[in-house]
């Protein structure tokens, strides 16, 4: 029978409070372990959109209360059992605890997992501490081996490109093999037909602005958006505006620099069918009714004579973002990219264009507002 333990009571002998720690200490590890499970389930069904969050992030630091560094540190762990599956065994059926599966998410891959899982099982949690940090310190190692051993075979392509005889004339150098060819690796996304159009959107603006090279791969521009995102951001202070956006350029927000999105995602809508199509290069792509409800909060419409008209004056929508900090007003969403301007009331309902009735929404948490409301 497992041990629960009792609340805590004070005056008790040292051998009473060590049976307390150590019953107290091994709940805690399956307490932690169990949290792991059920946020791993409700990430994987998406339940947390079931209660009312447009992403698990927002829902534990909302929901259950999770710090920044809480939620990213459980988002991670979730992220590893769901690619490992040994791993995710191990913890399931009680062969691993919370503090051994993280050690072993450190380091392990794929092809060594089920070797990992099994050493970390008859380890204690020191010894399996310890054999971690030498498996990373040797995989750093090797990294740095590899580095430097390509920065030589580089250095030793040019030199002897041009090597010299004895004599002092040159010869041209025999070229070095080539190595073997190495297949690539693919990597899957699904996107919607709001955000196949805005990747579209964004990789021509990406070439047109010079900010990567006009040959760059869809690869290389993904990786360079990938590392501008992990710089540091500046802090936004909440205040007046000294700059304005539209979803076009950078703005200066009281010092603080954003990156808005640069780009315009072409809609059509069917003048037979009334449904809306985003234009990507796969082809007109279908919005459902979320998409195309959000779409109808904060757009710009081109009319038959190509006059063109805000859904939402540009001065208004320019106020409410000053007003909203530049960011998401959906509490545990700080997200600063992708922002629209939402309806509280809709429009068809008697909503207006005042203030009041507006607020910031990322794309994200704009879709989703829009996806629990119901259906006109």
């Amino acid at each position: 029978m497992s041990f629960v333990p009792d609340d805590f009571r004070p005056g008790l002998s040292a051998t009473e409070v060590d049976r307390a720690l150590r019953g107290a200490v091994s709940a805690y590890d399956r307490a932690r372990r169990n949290v792991a499970l059920w946020f791993t389930d409700a990430l994987e069904r998406g339940l947390y959109r079931d209660l009312g969050h447009a992403s698990m992030e927002i829902y534990a630091r909302e929901g259950l209360g999770f710090s920044p560094g809480r939620t990213r540190q459980f988002l991670a762990l979730a992220r590893d059992l769901r690619r490992l599956p040994h791993l995710r065994a191990a913890v399931t059926d009680g062969r691993l605890g919370w503090t051994k599966a993280q050690e072993v998410a450190r380091v392990v891959a794929p092809a060594s997992e089920a070797a990992w899982v099994e050493r970390a099982v008859a380890l204690p949690r020191d010894e399996l501490r310890r054999e971690v940090a030498t498996a990373r310190a040797r995989a750093r190692g090797a990294r740095l081996a590899a580095r430097g051993k390509a920065a030589g075979q580089l250095e030793s392509s040019t030199t002897r490109a041009t090597s010299t005889r004895g004599d002092g004339s040159s010869r041209a150098a025999a070229p070095a093999a080539a190595p073997a060819t190495i297949p690539p690796t693919t990597i899957a996304i699904q996107l919607d037909a709001l955000e196949l159009a805005r990747f579209d959107a964004l990789v021509t603006a990406a070439r047109r602005s010079g900010a990567v090279a006009a040959d760059a791969t869809r690869a290389e521009i993904v990786l360079s958006g990938l590392a501008a995102l992990t710089k540091t951001p500046q802090r936004v202070r909440r205040g007046r505006g000294v700059g304005r956006t539209h979803g076009s350029a950078s703005c200066q927000y009281n010092g603080a620099r954003h990156l808005a999105p640069a780009a315009t995602v072409i809609v059509q809508r069917c003048p037979e069918c009334d449904a809306a199509f985003a234009l990507t290069t796969a082809g007109p792509k279908r919005l459902d009714r979320a998409a195309d409800a959000a779409l109808a909060c904060d757009h710009v419409a081109r009319d038959a004579r190509g006059h063109n008209r805000s859904a939402v004056p540009p001065a208004v929508r320019r106020q409410v973002l000053d007003r909203d900090g530049h960011r998401c007003t959906t509490a545990g969403c700080d997200n600063t990219r992708f922002l629209e301007v939402h309806h509280v009331v809709p429009r068809a309902q008697g909503g207006t264009n005042t203030t009041d009735n507006l607020t910031t929404l990322c794309a994200r948490c704009h879709r989703f507002a829009h996806e629990r409301a119901p259906a006109p």
